[in-house]
């Protein structure tokens, strides 16, 4: 399976600041999502989304390594281009 590199552990949001933050296991700001054009309550969403991806990447490679295709093809897509 791909070798990819990303903060691990459990990620978090906080939603009281803007940008919302998302903050690795150390407390370490992995992204910053901004509202923008889209509002706070899509902004939020986005926000939680987002702390979801080492789970779903967790999710995503055990379906891969049991053989599933499509998941295979998605953890591809993260590899890194050189």
């Amino acid at each position: 399976m791909a070798n990819i590199e990303h903060t691990s552990g459990q990620w978090d949001y906080e939603t009281k600041a803007s940008p919302t933050r998302i903050t690795g296991p150390k407390g370490q700001t992995v992204a910053a999502v901004y509202g923008g054009f889209v509002g706070s309550k899509e902004q939020q969403a986005n926000a939680r989304l987002i702390a979801l991806a080492p789970a779903l990447f967790e999710y995503i490679e055990a379906k891969a390594n049991g053989g599933d295709d499509e998941a295979r093809a998605l953890i591809a897509g993260l590899e890194p281009i050189e």
